[in-house]
């Protein structure tokens, strides 16, 4: 057996795709909106933004597995926020 046929064994072309569309939404947020970073209200008015992109991106690509698909692009958006806050919280 090659591994080939495992559950979750790679992602998806529409996964990658959402999670690049997320990522593009933040960095775009991030230029036009500099000050949307410093609230708690404005990191999950941010996260909300880039998880629609995300979402919307990879169910365009592939909408069979657009369920999967948006798991992926939260799983990846949650580690950003976490490594956000850990990195921001001062000592």
């Amino acid at each position: 057996m090659d591994g080939s046929h495992r559950v979750g064994s790679r992602i998806s072309s529409s996964g990658l795709v959402g999670v690049l569309a997320a990522t593009c939404a933040l960095i775009v947020m991030g230029f036009l909106l500099a000050g949307l970073f410093v609230s708690m209200g404005g990191v999950m008015i941010a996260w909300l933004v880039a998880f629609m992109a995300g979402t919307g991106a990879a169910a365009a690509v592939e909408r069979a597995h657009s369920d999967r698909d948006a798991s992926v692009v939260a799983f990846y958006l949650i580690v950003l926020v976490a490594g956000y806050f850990l990195v921001s919280a001062q000592p």
